[in-house]
């Protein structure tokens, strides 16, 4: 049921949702294509570059095991894996 709290409205559709993404980039002035799906990844990479536990994040996303986080955010960069690992040696 994705009713609104105010019955006078209907349910927010997909394509309502992709045009208020849409607009809202556009007043931002952000050049590239924004869509809903794009600020999912970016908040998971985000998520992961931070240091968030991928099994949480993968519940949080809804998925059943960490198979989809694996394979769609391994394009983290050489740089997220040196800082990771630097992190292994640092003093307490």
């Amino acid at each position: 049921m994705n009713r609104r709290p105010n019955a006078d409205y209907e349910p927010l559709r997909i394509s309502g949702l992709d045009q208020m993404v849409r607009e809202a980039a556009q007043r931002s002035h952000i050049g590239k294509r924004v869509y809903p799906h794009l600020l999912r990844h970016s908040y998971a990479t985000g998520w992961l570059r931070r240091g968030g536990s991928a099994l949480l994040l993968a519940q949080q996303l809804g998925h059943e095991n960490l198979n989809m986080i694996q394979s769609t955010h391994s394009h983290l960069t050489r740089g997220d894996v040196f800082a990771e690992a630097m992190k292994m040696w640092e003093d307490d």
